[in-house]
């Protein structure tokens, strides 16, 4: 019978309803329990919202376990020593966050200071071994797991388990979770040899029944295994295709090298490029579209590439990118929302007719200088500085009117903004603070605001009974 189903980016600007089954969901939790050891006596993080696949690891990995479920809330991702008090006064054990925010924790200072904190999951995206090291710097007696899985294959497929000992010469994402089976193909659906590069195909009960309403779709994806009479040990008729390019290690571990297509995941989130490009060439001013991703440090960021109608090419060019952003707003989450747009005479073909990367001119963040507004006071001054240093930008480009998000801001950028801002002005934001207040005017205001009252607070406090008794509101 059909458990759950959950919608994921489409290629075709349709998202894809994955139908997960009951028995898939069970064999998950063996998984949870095997694996990560959980029992009555764990707490564990409710970290992911319910339109996530790492909601039902947390739900039911935790329940079928007879473990406790603590929901978290949002002022407990504003700073390290938030999130840190938060999970101590709960006594949460065990946690699964998005590798995209397990990284920006594990750069704040004083990250996973929590007493009884046993074991950390993460996935989403490549791990990396500096946020490795660092993690087993501030943590050194809680076991890391590194899991990788499409949501076709019921949250995750393979875990690697770490610990403060374990090499950091390369990172692997494991080998098979458990009644999983793998296999490693090449394009004419060959078995690879260790050591060679291929595509990862899941087999075993963990893989899902298939597309909701999309049967032609299914088929493309769940294919018939040509080679279940060889999977002796696990019964797995069918298999699911990944599209992940992977090898094995000696050891017989996974490491994970990209993607074949163009689906990529961007801080934690899957987006499909063909999808996003095939929304952009649907707005009004734009022919034809297409769509990458760059990286401004170790940030990636998403590039559109816009071809205008003939009518709109004559406009001013930053009154139609602005247009455009307006719109995207209105139809696109954050995460997918391109971090640079770009207007192009025509897009770059190869002599195979597909898009040439390498042809498209180099892509550059956001930028209305048309809208600069200069900071005025001091403490614009200040927000300044700080946005410049986590955007990786020259203070002069930063104006006090243009968005956070505009400029190339993200949600897990907004983290390190509210631990700055909190620990340098001494007052007490949350991430909703600054999506709501998402330019340097906006939130200075906010702040002179919290300012105001908590002086005023300090003077109530401070006067005595009968000048309270004059005070006028």
């Amino acid at each position: 019978n059909l458990a759950y189903v959950i919608y994921t980016s489409g290629s075709t600007g349709k998202p894809k309803g994955v139908a997960v089954e009951h028995s898939s969901l069970v064999n998950y939790q063996c998984h949870c329990r095997t694996q990560y050891e959980l029992t009555a006596e764990d707490v564990m993080l409710q970290f992911s919202t319910m339109s996530f696949d790492i909601f039902v690891e947390e739900l039911f990995g935790a329940l079928c376990q007879g473990a406790s479920l603590v929901l978290r809330n949002e002022e407990c991702l504003g700073s390290a020593a938030a999130f840190n008090a938060f999970c101590s006064a709960h006594q949460v054990t065990v946690m699964s966050l998005p590798t995209a925010f397990w990284k920006q924790m594990t750069d704040m200072e004083g990250a996973f200071a929590i007493a009884t904190l046993r074991a950390v999951i993460i996935g989403g995206e490549a791990m990396g071994q500096t946020h490795m090291e660092r993690f087993f710097s501030a943590a050194p007696t809680v076991t890391l797991f590194n899991s990788y899985g499409p949501t076709e294959a019921t949250i995750t497929a393979t875990t690697s388990r770490l610990h403060a000992a374990s090499s950091t010469e390369f990172v692997t994402i494991g080998k098979a979770n458990v009644n999983n089976t793998l296999l490693v193909l090449n394009e004419d659906g060959g078995l690879v040899p260790k050591g060679s590069e291929g595509e990862l195909y899941i087999g075993g009960p963990g893989v899902a029944r298939g597309y909701l309403n999309q049967p032609q779709l299914s088929a493309e994806r769940f294919i018939s295994n040509p080679y279940a009479d060889q999977c002796l040990a696990i019964e797995a008729p069918r298999l699911y295709r990944t599209g992940d390019l992977v090898r094995y290690t000696d050891q017989g571990e996974l490491i994970f090298i990209g993607r074949n297509d163009d689906q990529v995941k961007l801080r934690g989130f899957r987006v499909e490029l063909g999808e996003l490009s095939g929304i952009l060439a649907q707005q009004p001013q734009v022919q034809d579209a297409a769509v990458t991703v760059f990286k401004v440090d170790t940030e990636q960021h998403l590039a559109a590439y816009l071809k205008l109608h003939a009518s709109d090419s004559e406009a001013d060019p930053q009154d139609t990118l602005q247009a455009i952003r307006n719109q995207l707003a209105e139809q696109l989450p954050q995460y997918m929302q391109p971090g640079s747009l770009n207007i192009v005479d025509e897009l770059p073909l190869t002599v195979n007719g597909k898009l040439d990367v390498a042809a498209l001119p180099e892509p550059k963040l956001n930028m209305q200088q048309s809208e600069y507004c200069a900071p005025t006071t001091e403490l614009e001054h200040q927000l300044v500085a700080i946005w410049a240093q986590l955007l990786s930008r020259e203070a002069q480009d930063i104006g006090v009117t243009t968005s956070f998000f505009n400029l190339g801001g993200h949600s897990l950028l907004i983290l390190k903004a509210v631990s700055q801002i909190q620990t340098q002005f001494e007052v007490s934001l949350t991430v909703q603070t600054i999506f709501e207040n998402d330019t340097v005017a906006t939130l200075a205001a906010q702040i002179e605001r919290q300012r105001n009252q908590q002086a005023l607070k300090q003077q109530i406090n401070d006067a005595s009974a009968d000048q309270i008794e004059r005070v006028e509101f």
